[in-house]
């Protein structure tokens, strides 16, 4: 039976035993729709989406299911790629966007009237090879930042 302790630092941890359990006197129900957790990470599940369009109009959509990781292929400078609407999305929940076409930017759009950083309906470029990760903050916008790239 796994045994868990709570600390300040890390939370819920679990200190010894294996697997998961619930005993309980009433009825209990789990349900995700989180990628399994491997070793001592998470795997995120990748969804490649080809850039189309020139607007937010016609960029490519990203499913709000199919995975959190987004492989952007196409991109030409023009196209783009759509996030979900934030109606289809939970708080906190984000999408990591990476354009993997070198030498061409990539278009990233929110939904029609949802917003990146408090701004409706503008898009965000995305260098070559470089990524941006989106977050939904509240039921309007999404929190839009491109990280540093790798060395």
């Amino acid at each position: 039976m796994p045994q868990v302790v709570y600390t300040d630092s890390k939370g819920l941890v679990q200190s010894a035993g294996s697997g998961f359990s619930i005993t309980t006197e009433g009825s209990v129900s789990i349900s995700s729709s989180l990628p399994p957790v491997l070793g001592s990470g998470i795997a995120l599940t990748l969804q490649s989406v080809e850039a189309t369009g020139n607007d937010q109009a016609t960029a490519a959509a990203i499913s709000a299911t199919a995975g959190a990781l987004v492989k952007a292929t196409a991109s030409d400078d023009t196209k783009g790629i759509k996030l979900p609407a934030l109606t289809a999305c939970s708080v906190g929940q984000q999408f990591i966007i990476y354009n993997s076409v070198a030498g061409k930017e990539l278009k990233v759009y929110p939904a029609s009237n949802d917003a990146f950083n408090a701004t409706d309906n503008t898009g965000v470029i995305i260098s070559a090879l470089s990524s941006l990760v989106c977050t939904k903050i509240d039921d309007t916008t999404w929190l839009a930042v491109e990280p540093a790239k790798a060395a």
